[in-house]
């Protein structure tokens, strides 16, 4: 099933009555609001998607926004606005943009590992999966380096030329050939770069992997319970992970370091018990490295951020609770919650470049 067609079914259950000339045209305007959405407002239309707490501020001006690119748009319940929304962020994932790769994570991480119940359209919620695996692939593919050169038909030219005359180059024509091998020594210095980051990623997670110890402090997973190693691991592949989307692999590296924790067979936790078990050192550092953006895009990252501020006692819970509408106790598996933290991180990391 084609976009346009998702978006008709999505504004039908919405919208009963909804026809197809209203639906063209508000599909228009969601291809054309795509423009407006940046780093700074992502989370508003997330939560818009999700149908979560929003400020009035943002919701007028989202209203306002589809009224100018529609005129037949008429103020309707929240339903609605979360099928615009919906359609917006499907739309914004067909462009493999940095935008496009900071929506998904959102997408994935307010999920956070299937905790959150909210209704939404779970086509978007299946697209952003697919296209975290999907890109995580293409940004790593070894591509070939090649450097096409308009420029080298004009030496042909010129050496065509009768042998007994002397030949130059207009200026003209030398001037496009130097922008173009300019452009070509860009282009090859860019893939050369990228090729280098591949690389490194590739040999610091081997290593890592190879070491089964922490970065920096260089202690053993073995020495850590699942609770401490859920978090640990996810900090370190962070770190190493060079770009976005994740590489395919990332849930199996974290779960080999998991597995290297005693008691790690099929444990459970809640988000309460591995905030709990971080040492207070290590919730300064982290806090430092990664901001919270928002608790509803980083619920991990702010309950950290609320332990700190309690001094490590569990008192934060409600206060959790009450700001993400997630359950702190709510039982996941310990990789779920790895994967998640992992995410969080690498989302905090996209959203402050």
């Amino acid at each position: 099933m084609d976009f346009e067609s998702r978006f008709m079914e999505w504004y039908s259950v919405a919208v009963p009555g909804f026809d197809l000339k209203q639906g063209k045209s508000r599909l228009e305007a969601v291809r054309e609001m795509r423009t407006g959405v940046s780093k700074s407002n992502m989370s508003g239309f997330i939560r818009l998607f999700f149908s979560l707490p929003l400020s009035t501020e943002f919701v007028d001006w989202f209203r306002a926004r589809l009224k100018q690119k529609d005129e037949s748009y008429v103020s309707h319940d929240q339903a609605e606005l979360a099928v615009v929304a919906a359609g917006l962020l499907y739309s914004l994932l067909e462009t493999n943009s940095e935008l496009a790769n900071i929506a998904a994570l959102a997408i994935f991480c307010v999920e956070a590992a299937g905790i959150r119940k909210q209704p939404r359209v779970d086509d978007v919620v299946f697209r952003s999966r697919e296209y975290l695996v999907q890109q995580g692939v293409a940004v790593r593919e070894n591509r070939v380096m090649t450097c096409s050169f308009p420029g080298s038909s004009l030496l042909e030219n010129a050496q065509e030329e009768e042998s007994d005359k002397e030949s130059d180059l207009s200026r003209t024509e030398a001037t496009t050939i130097l922008n173009t091998l300019h452009s070509c020594f860009e282009k090859i210095e860019k893939n050369l770069i990228s090729l280098e980051r591949r690389h490194r990623e590739e040999s610091d997670i081997l290593y890592w992997l190879m070491g089964e110890s922490t970065l920096g402090r260089h202690e053993h997973f073995s020495g850590f319970k699942p609770a401490e190693a859920c978090l640990l691991s996810a900090i370190d592949l962070a770190r190493l992970t060079q770009d976005l989307p994740a590489p395919i692999g990332a849930k199996a590296f974290l779960n080999r370091m998991l597995r290297l924790s005693s008691d790690s067979e099929g444990a459970k936790l809640n988000i309460t018990e591995v905030v709990v078990a971080l040492h207070k050192d290590r919730r300064k550092e982290i806090l430092e490295r990664y901001a919270v953006k928002d608790p509803i895009l980083n619920p991990l990252l702010f309950a950290i951020s609320k332990s700190e501020e309690s001094g490590g006692a569990p008192s934060w819970s409600a206060a959790f609770k009450n700001v993400t509408q997630l359950d702190p106790k709510k039982k996941l598996a310990a990789l779920d919650l790895a994967e998640l933290f992992y995410s969080e991180l690498l989302l905090s990391k996209a959203m402050t470049n």
